[in-house]
């Protein structure tokens, strides 16, 4: 039996990695704790001396006496002697790596480290002694246990049947007055903390999995002489701990591919405008039955002319097919097998295996990523990952006699639907409380002909409000999220599936999905360049056609009314168009020569062609919007009403 399956050293390995990773933390920080660092590194060395690993307790010796004379002022903490101590963290863990493989600490040489952190030892502080940060408190006696990852997933399962009998034992006993109702309105509290308290076990937040980033990042840019910034964004985001362990390696090649290929070198980047330092963002949050991920750089960008170049020399499409290819999808050829735009091969790119092997992991979890890219304004890789096993409560509906679960997560309320339609270049508008609403028929945009329902779910998605119209809505219960099978896995319309309680199968709806099939418009805050203030005030706004080549935005909170025009209702008055609106001559202005709609604001119809759609950008300068992408002028209303 080997010394890694004893379980007192089972227990040194792990507590020794976790010293380790947290050592690595202060050291990356922005002002590191050298008592925690010491202490951290004193335990390993105690306990690696206990087992008798004479190398292990040699080197994390020699780090810390490097610590001590830095606690004592001897030394002033610079990056050269925070790169030396991680290079003593990086020898410590392939110790540790030796000891769970083979029972010994025989991991290589390691003298020149040994010399390296000597140095150290012999040198004097050149500036006044580091103050240090407040006493940090001892540790809290230990109250938590370690189980095994086994056990925590059959406890899911069985959680996740028990709220699926919870369930279909609610239905029977809810008409009931009996004892049998009363008894499973107990079952419903039970269960309820239950599954609560087992997802908490599984779910972990995305943090850890980011603890690790900083120091390649760092480790990355020093090599390749570039200089980043890493920003991360809800690393409070929890998971299920299996997504987190499948996630870990395709993350990490998206964060090095974004320096090595993204981010410029600092001279470049000023040449360019650019400030010296580049910015990657990692950002994570819930959306739905989904968590979202999106590692965004301000950098180049991906050329698409490049790209199509390469595959073409590469031979991974034909001439013809290159040239039918829009950019999006030429940018898509970068998950190829094989395909890299490097023109040398390095040991950290060019072989053409990295966003091969993202798209294969993050798929073989049932999940999606896709790249979106502006040439010399940065690149922003998303990656959709389900939430498998997940309990979540759900909103159920029905449309065409089929029942279907919506995450109450994005539901915002529910309207009944009346007579109040209006429409926009063909599609359904709902008028709600003064604001115009997109309506999608949730039987349409699942592939059906018709448009009947008689109930409005208003959802949210990505800051965008839209009604969803079904048929009928049902009681909210929570659900198991089960994934779908790989028949349904690329339908963007559906996020899982799950049982219901009277038995039947129900599919659980992706609202952003549905929202894109349904081509619901929107200037996206992901179509903004990377560099741009998430703080920014956004406003909405009407955008006309005014002929093939020129667009128009009005502000939506100066519309009224939108509808079909016919110029046969023009008249006359003292030599200005004007047309019969609401029992008084409402006067004309015509904003094109197409006249197929009238925008009713300000007491002005504006008489324009085709309606493009409602969306939510920020005026990029006086007079001009940049909405979905595109340069749009600005018709100022109030100026001609005055």
């Amino acid at each position: 039996m080997s010394a890694a399956d004893d379980d007192a050293t089972h227990e040194f390995l792990v507590e020794s990695y976790e010293h380790l990773d947290r050592v690595e933390r202060e050291l990356l920080g922005q002002a590191p704790s050298i008592d925690a660092i010491f202490r951290s590194l004193h335990t390993i060395k105690g306990t690696a001396g206990f087992f008798g690993y004479e190398r292990l307790g040699d080197v994390a010796h020699a780090a810390e006496t490097v610590l001590d004379k830095l606690r004592d002022g001897e030394l002033a903490f610079s990056s050269p002697i925070a790169s030396v101590l991680l290079d003593a963290v990086d020898a410590l863990r392939l110790m540790l790596a030796a000891v769970e493989q083979r029972g010994c600490d025989d991991a290589g040489d390691h003298g020149a480290l040994l010399g390296a952190l000597a140095g150290l030892q012999q040198q004097r502080a050149q500036s006044a002694p580091v103050v240090a940060a407040a006493p940090v408190a001892a540790p809290a006696s230990d109250t938590t246990i370690r189980v095994d990852v086994e056990l925590l997933d059959e406890l899911m399962d069985l959680a996740g049947e028990l709220v699926l009998a919870r369930n279909q034992l609610l239905q029977r006993a809810g008409s009931r007055g009996d004892a049998l109702a009363q008894t499973a309105q107990r079952i419903d509290r039970i269960t309820s903390g239950l599954h609560d308290g087992v997802m908490r076990t599984r779910m972990q937040p995305i943090g850890g999995t980011w603890s690790k980033l900083p120091r390649i990042v760092r480790d990355l840019a020093g090599e390749l002489g570039k200089q980043v910034r890493l920003e991360l964004d809800g690393s409070d985001t929890g998971l299920d701990r299996s997504i987190i362990e499948a996630i870990r390696d395709p993350l990490t090649h998206v964060v090095r591919n974004a320096i090595d290929h993204g981010i410029e070198k600092p001279d470049v980047r000023v040449r360019a405008g650019k400030p010296a330092e580049g910015v990657l963002r990692l950002r994570a949050s819930h959306e739905g039955g989904h968590v979202m991920l999106e590692v965004s750089d301000d950098g180049a960008g991906i050329d698409p002319a490049r790209v199509r170049a390469k595959a073409l020399e590469r031979g991974v499409v034909g001439v013809e097919r290159a040239a039918q290819m829009t950019d999006a999808e030429v940018i898509e050829l970068v998950f190829e097998p094989g395909f890299s735009t490097a023109d040398t091969i390095t040991a950290i790119s060019g072989r053409g295996v990295g966003m091969d092997v993202v798209k294969h992991n993050i798929q073989a979890i049932g999940g999606v990523v896709a790249i979106d890219s502006r040439c010399g304004a940065g690149t922003t890789m998303r990656i959709k990952l389900p939430l498998t096993l997940a309990i979540v409560p759900a909103l159920i509906v029905d449309a065409a006699g089929d029942r279907y679960a919506i995450a109450q997560v994005g539901v915002r309320e529910l309207v009944r639907l009346d007579g109040r339609l209006e429409h926009v270049g063909g599609a359904p508008l709902y008028r709600l409380r003064g604001e115009l609403l997109p309506l999608v028929y949730l039987d349409e945009a699942l592939g059906g002909h018709a448009r009947t329902g008689s109930t409005i779910v208003v959802l949210q998605t990505e800051g965008r409000a839209f009604g969803l119209v079904v048929d009928a809505v049902h009681d909210s219960e929570e659900i198991v999220v089960k994934p779908v099978g790989p028949r349904l896995r690329d339908v963007p319309t559906y996020a899982g599936a799950t049982i219901l309680g009277d038995g039947r199968i129900a599919l659980i709806l992706d609202v952003r999905g549905i929202a894109a099939r349904a081509g619901i418009g929107t200037a996206k805050r992901d179509k903004q360049p990377a560099s741009a203030p998430p703080s920014t005030p956004r406003e909405r706004w009407l955008v006309v056609e005014v002929d093939s080549n020129r667009r128009l935005a009005v502000a939506a909170n100066r519309v009224t009314r939108i509808e079909p025009f016919d110029a046969t209702a023009i008249e006359l008055a003292r030599g200005i168009e004007v047309v019969q609106y609401a029992s008084k001559l409402l006067p004309l202005v015509r904003l094109g020569a197409d006249a197929t709609h009238i925008v009713v604001c300000d007491d002005v119809g504006l008489v324009t062609g085709a309606i493009v759609d409602i969306f939510e950008a920020e005026p990029s300068e006086q007079g001009v919007a940049v909405i979905d992408g595109r340069v749009t002028d600005i018709f100022d209303v109030a100026e001609l009403a005055a």
